[in-house]
């Protein structure tokens, strides 16, 4: 090691010793007054919660007071009459007052009425069975204070909540009281989301179970008592969070609740300590510069002349350069020597260059995609044909690692079974999946164990298939569609007997076993007469007989027939239509029908899901097309299925559940009349299906 090096090594290092030590010593020192300063300033913001949570809870005492009060609610409570529960007690009482429970109970502690109400749900709810009883364990029943009567939280089934009970007194607050009116709120997230706009703070509630039961709050709850009330811990040095209890009407905790706040204080005694080590890391490096700068103008003033040359040579990459020689000492011979490796190795770049250019020149016009990955399984090479296959479009993935680039998809693991193997390959089919798409290549695997290189050769050969297989389905839906015709003829007749005579005998005096046989083949028969008429749509594909239309009238008037199914199944429907859409020239019946089929197969798979959902109906324009898109929020359609769904038969339902019919009619229809239909989808994000149709003027060909 040379003797600058150690210089500045020894240098460098005393300074950072003496910035540790100061560093050591201001942690200790101001940081801590820091941390107390935002300790303190967390207990202030905890008892703003709690006093606002006070003042809520006082608020709602105030409420309580004024019906109790009141004459209508004294005579109520001496005997019930509707006419007070009607006008007093309906929903929008409990929502406009943001109340969920009221009930009245008589001098002799005996419910008159209660009633609550829910209000995220916006409907009423059950009162506990034991409700009475909670009450009378809290000693809300009969209040003693007529003044002030009783306000606090207590918990009802577990849960927290805000309550008041006053004695009912006349509107002068002359008793005697006939009873006992309680008001409850729920401290629910609603509540909560109040508190912390009203405080500015991020508050979040823990129920006291959880608070008990949970390992991470073990230790909190163990430490919250009378002579500690609040539990500070750090999130980090970007969070500090307080926790403390809230405590019902008997003095035991009700629930647990903590306040996060950004560690401000703390941040700004870092910045301070930060700006004071920056300053003392500047002096120490001018300091180290200056002295390096006069040891190199002393000592090394030839070294550092050679060091430019050569780094000059290196970093302009011309190894037709060379060092100037002066003088016959050590170092005119090391330059001497310099010079003659750069001549060796200008040689040997520039057979290297040659051979590298014309590899490159064929590489890069060949037709088949190229990648080639080096032993730690960077990408090193991949010609315009692998670009363009997997639509990089001028993506420069050269240094990448071949597992981090997406575009790869399914061949990630084919690729890596070959970096493991390093075995040859040749014609190997594969079949690449990708973001829904999916294409088959044919792979060649090769490997220079020498250079640590190993190179995929791939050939897309899924048009071929393609080809292959739309030959093969032509000739099989040319059979299928002969044979459902004729299939379809032949068992119309029969069905239409089978379908008259057991209606017939249904209305007949028969026995009830025979009335219930009689009617189940009525029904199986008119299922297989809907699978005769879509095998008669799917083979005689009728010419629509189109007329001007509008597309958001078509949508309502096909969501119209399915309004009372959508309400008993919870099917939520939202229309998103733009408006002043031009016409479109359409067959309506058979729009329609596409409509009601892409409709059908939604609410199946919400309904099938999660017992219902929501169906998004949009309009849009779409250059000279009108688009429609139906978005479902149900368990959505494997990819593995997306472009088969539009073929004959295909059907991913349950046997009896479909014939693989409606979306391949569906498809021939809009096909007919000229526009799209296609589907978008990912698993568990329910799916999108898609129907563009030309608009007048595209229909007539812009006149």
């Amino acid at each position: 090691m040379s003797i600058v090096k150690k210089t500045i090594i020894t240098v460098c290092c005393a300074s950072l010793a003496l910035l540790a030590l100061v560093y050591s010593i201001s942690v200790v020192i101001c940081l801590k007054g820091f941390e107390d300063l935002e300790k303190q300033s967390l207990e202030k913001n905890i008892g703003r919660v709690t006093d606002a949570l006070t003042a809520r809870i006082n608020a709602l005492n105030t409420f309580c007071y004024d019906w109790a009060a009141w004459d209508d609610t004294y005579e109520f409570a001496q005997g019930y009459y509707q006419e007070y529960v009607d006008r007093n007690l309906q929903d929008e009482t409990f929502t406009s007052s943001e109340i969920n429970v009221i009930a009245i109970l008589n001098a002799s502690g005996e419910m008159v009425i209660g009633k609550a109400y829910d209000l995220v749900n916006l409907r009423e709810m059950v009162l506990p069975d034991d409700f009475q009883n909670t009450l009378l364990s809290y000693g809300l029943i009969n209040p003693p204070d007529r003044q002030y009567g009783i306000a606090g939280i207590l918990l009802i089934e577990g849960r927290p909540v805000m309550v008041a009970s006053r004695q009912i007194l006349t509107s002068v607050a002359e008793g005697p009281s006939t009873g006992t009116i309680i008001m409850g709120r729920f401290l629910d997230e609603g509540v909560i989301n109040s508190l912390a706009e009203t405080t500015h703070l991020s508050i979040s509630m823990i129920s006291i179970s959880d608070a008990y039961t949970s390992p991470v709050l073990v230790e909190i709850t163990a430490s919250l008592n009378d002579a500690q009330p609040i539990y500070v811990q750090t999130q980090g040095s970007d969070t500090i969070t307080g926790y403390t209890f809230v405590q019902e009407i008997k003095g035991n905790p009700a629930f647990l609740f903590y306040v996060d706040m950004p560690r401000d204080i703390y941040a700004e005694g870092i910045r301070v300590i930060t700006l004071l080590h920056l300053s003392l890391l500047i002096v120490g490096i001018v300091f180290c510069v200056l002295f390096v700068l006069l040891i190199k103008r002393i000592m090394l003033t030839r070294f550092s002349a050679l060091s430019k040359s050569v780094s000059k040579i290196g970093s302009s990459g011309d190894l037709s350069n060379r060092i100037s020689v002066e003088g016959k000492d050590e170092i005119s011979k090391l330059a001497t020597n310099i010079n003659s490796m750069l001549e060796s190795l200008e040689k040997s770049e520039t057979r290297r260059r040659s051979q590298k250019e014309l590899i490159g020149y064929i590489v890069a016009n060949i037709p088949n995609a190229v990648l080639a990955i080096n032993e730690l399984e960077n990408i090193v090479l991949a010609n315009g044909a692998f670009n363009r296959m997997f639509s990089l479009n001028g993506k420069d993935i050269v240094g990448t690692q071949f597992a981090n680039l997406a575009e790869l998809g399914s061949l990630v693991p084919e690729i890596r079974a070959f970096l493991d193997s390093g075995s040859l390959h040749a014609r190997k089919e594969l079949q690449y999946k990708y973001n829904g798409f999916s294409k088959t290549l044919v792979a060649n695997f090769a490997c220079m164990t020498q250079e640590k290189l190993f190179f995929i050769i791939l050939v897309d050969i899924s048009e071929e298939r393609i080809k292959q297989e739309r030959l093969y389905l032509t000739d099989r839906l040319a059979s299928v569609g002969e044979m459902a015709s004729g299939i379809a003829h032949e068992l119309n007749n029969p069905l239409t007997s089978v379908i008259a005579l057991s209606e017939m005998l249904a209305v007949q005096d028969v026995p009830e076993a025979m009335r219930e046989d009689i009617l189940a083949i009525n029904s199986e028969a008119k299922r297989a007469a809907v699978v005769v008429k879509n095998m008669l749509s799917f083979a005689r594909r009728h010419s629509p007989q189109k007329q001007l239309a509008s597309i958001n009238s078509i949508i309502e008037d096909v969501l119209k027939l399915r309004t009372h199914e959508h309400k008993v199944t919870n099917i939520n429907i939202v229309c998103k239509m733009t408006a002043d859409l031009p016409e479109i020239m359409v067959d309506l019946f058979q729009i329609q029908q596409v409509f009601i089929n892409i409709i059908l197969n939604a609410e199946q798979a919400m309904i099938e899901a999660h017992g219902g959902g929501t169906l998004t109906i949009a309009t849009e324009r779409a250059g000279n097309k009108v688009r429609v898109l139906f978005t479902d929020d149900g368990p959505g359609i494997d990819p593995q299925y997306l472009h088969r769904i539009f073929d004959p038969f295909f059907t991913t339902k349950g046997v009896g559940k479909g014939t693989g019919l409606g979306l391949s009619i569906s498809y021939g229809i809009v096909t007919a009349h000229n526009g799209l239909i296609y589907a978008k989808s990912k698993i568990g994000e329910g799916a999108t299906f898609i129907v563009e149709l030309p608009t007048q003027t595209a229909a007539t060909g812009g006149r």
